[in-house]
């Protein structure tokens, strides 16, 4: 099965890449990653945002060769109408 290797945002920018933290993550296919990077972004926003009114929450997703396949985003954004 293809490895992934998932970067997260740091304070909104993703650090510049310096080799796997980690062993990665095994899936069946970019679906599958895809899929796990969703549950990633919505389990971090639960866990709390840092900054309650503009928060961009941001995994990159780097394949076996650590080239990007795609990158999630969530964003949560209050605007003020007054």
């Amino acid at each position: 099965m293809p490895r992934y290797y998932f970067m997260v945002a740091q304070a909104g920018c993703i650090a510049p890449f310096e080799g796997p933290v980690d062993a990665g993550f095994e899936f069946a296919d970019v679906v599958a990653a895809k899929r796990e990077a969703s549950t990633a972004l919505i389990e971090m926003a639960s866990d709390g945002l840092p900054d309650p009114e503009n928060s961009d929450l941001v995994i990159e997703v780097l394949d076996e060769r650590y080239q990007t396949v795609f990158v999630a985003r969530l964003i949560f954004e209050i605007e003020d109408h007054e």
